[in-house]
């Protein structure tokens, strides 16, 4: 604050967040539990710039995006948190879905080489 009128010097930036919805999230879940929305968890087998198991929150890396566009298989291993121990235990099933996507996406990584 400059001292002759009293108003601050520095520019402030308010973000309103709708705390109707962030109660009730906390009311539901407890405050322990309350992940961050848009968090995602890759299953994949791990690519250059994206290792397996990789927590994403608020959208996915440029690196990802491409690679889901090259090899759409990416895509149906890219998971929710709560789907994790799921798609972990399926990965390890022959004949799943996750397993065939994963096999699909290290083909797709050995003709990238």
């Amino acid at each position: 604050m400059t001292q002759e009128t009293g108003k601050s010097t520095r520019k402030e930036k308010r973000l309103d967040l709708p705390e109707a919805d962030i109660t009730a999230k906390l009311a539901e879940t407890g405050p322990e539990k309350l992940i961050p929305l848009g968090t995602m968890v890759y299953v994949g087998p791990a690519l250059k710039t994206v290792p397996q198991f990789a927590v994403f929150s608020n959208g996915l890396p440029k690196a990802l995006e491409s690679a889901k566009a090259d090899c759409p298989a990416i895509e149906g291993l890219i998971v929710p948190p709560a789907g994790l121990n799921d798609a972990a235990v399926a990965l390890k099933q022959t004949g799943s879905k996750e397993s065939i996507l994963f096999e699909q996406v290290q083909n797709y990584l050995g003709s990238e080489d």
